[in-house]
């Protein structure tokens, strides 16, 4: 799939597109990583959010191929105009911003005095995503454009 012009990804906010782009390729690898571990005894790290997986049978490493599936559903739900996308991209951003407060205070639950030494970029932009998900133009602009198209 190339991402053309249709009249529903036309209409998104550029962040949106950009995440759409950006997700679409990264689901696309992590499916391909994910089928070339199952036939190698390579182990190909992969991150999202702060989380970060080498073992190729751990559970983190599932949570985290998940992740890009749900955000790789999403974009495909985005691209063709379909209703629940906001919905499921609204779950995504909270689900994102919970793993990052996670990240972040994982050592105060590893009972260790260590303070994190660095704030998961990812929340900046998770919480933009969530803001333009919850702001009113997104349904003005992308949900009309589909109703006039049905």
């Amino acid at each position: 799939m190339v991402f053309k012009s249709t009249p529903y990804y036309k209409n998104l906010p550029l962040f949106i597109k950009v995440y759409c782009i950006y997700f679409f390729i990264g689901g696309v690898i992590i499916f391909g990583l994910a089928l070339y571990e199952i036939f190698s005894t390579d182990e190909i790290k992969i991150s999202i959010y702060g989380l970060s997986a080498i073992d190729q049978y751990s559970k983190v490493k599932l949570i985290i191929q998940t992740l890009y599936l749900i955000k790789f559903i999403n974009v495909l739900g985005f691209y063709y105009g379909k209703k629940w996308s906001k919905q499921l991209g609204i779950f995504d951003a909270i689900l994102g911003i919970l793993i990052c407060l996670f990240v972040i205070t994982e050592p105060l639950f590893m009972k260790t005095l260590v303070v994190p030494n660095r704030l998961p970029f990812d929340i900046i932009f998770v919480i933009w995503f969530l803001y333009i998900l919850l702001s009113r133009r997104i349904d003005q602009v992308y949900f009309k454009q589909k109703a006039l198209n049905n």
